[in-house]
Formats: C-alpha cells, structure tokens, sequence
C-alpha cells in the first residue's frame, strides 16, 4: 500500500506502509491512499492506528476512529461492498401468513408465520444467506397451506 502524507501543507509521497509507521505520525495528520476518496486524519485508517502518536492533555481529548467498512478481497482485487449492506432484507411475507391462517390450512400456516418472524431478525444480524434461506421456506409453507387449504375445501363444504 502506498500512503501520502501532508506535511507544513504539502503531500509529500508516495511511502511504503511500514515507513509511513515508523515516521509515528500525530493522529490528525491527514494522510491518503488508493481507495479513498478524499485526504482522512491518520486516526481513520485502521492500518496506521496502531503506530500513531497519540499526545493528549486528557481523555477528552481522544478521539475514537470509526470502525472502517472493508470490502472482501477476491483475487487480489478489492471486490465492490457487499450487496446485503445497500438492498432491503428479503420479503417475510408475514400479511400472507396471517391471512393464510384464517383462510386455509391453519397448521402449515403456522409453520411459514414461524419462519417468515426468523427473516428480519436474520438479516439485522448478518445472517443474509440464512435470512434469504427463511424468506425461501416461507413461500414453500406459503404454497403448501394453500394447497391443503384448497383440498380440504370440499370435505369441509361437506361437514357444513
């Protein structure tokens, strides 16, 4: 990685990563490198905080970087951020299930309400592969209940 640093006003680089550490750079000293848009205080870039020099007065004066989003690295090359971050959760389809409930088959209904609770709570912890897993049960019970649903409706017109 090569960084650049401002220095008395000026961008001075490009450095190696590990030169760039041993010059213990002050922590709002505004540094660049390939990927970011726009110079960020040393303290931003979680592969320098580590060797910075921190001079404070008192606690106050600490500032905690914000934890940096990476994107996966695939081949070498730094892949776009994942998709899961920027697009919705997959549908839960909970109205589905709570109509299904009352108009056909109530225990695979039942069923497909269970999942169709898991998808959010996947997706808010990370799990997008089991949130979408979830979404995809819950259209499988969805289909089923209607389909036991609609067998059953001539034996209950029968009881009637």
């Amino acid at each position: 990685m090569q960084i650049w640093i401002i220095i008395d006003d000026e961008p001075n680089g490009p450095f190696d990563l590990d030169k760039v550490r041993e010059m213990r750079l002050a922590a709002d000293t505004p540094v660049w490198h390939d990927g970011m848009t726009d110079w960020q205080p040393a303290s931003t870039v979680p592969e320098l905080v580590d060797s910075l020099d921190y001079e404070v007065d008192s606690i106050a004066d600490v500032v905690v970087p914000p934890i940096p989003v990476v994107a996966p690295v695939v081949d070498g090359d730094v892949s776009v951020p994942s998709q899961q971050a920027t697009t919705p959760p997959p549908p839960n389809y909970l109205a589905w299930c709570i109509v299904t409930i009352f108009l056909c088959c109530m225990p695979a209904s039942i069923v497909a309400l269970i999942y169709s609770l898991k998808v959010n709570d996947a997706w808010a912890k990370g799990d997008y592969d089991r949130s979408r897993g979830y979404s995809e049960k819950v259209e499988w019970w969805l289909m089923i209940s209607i389909v036991l649903g609609l067998v059953s409706m001539p034996f209950s017109l029968l009881l009637l």
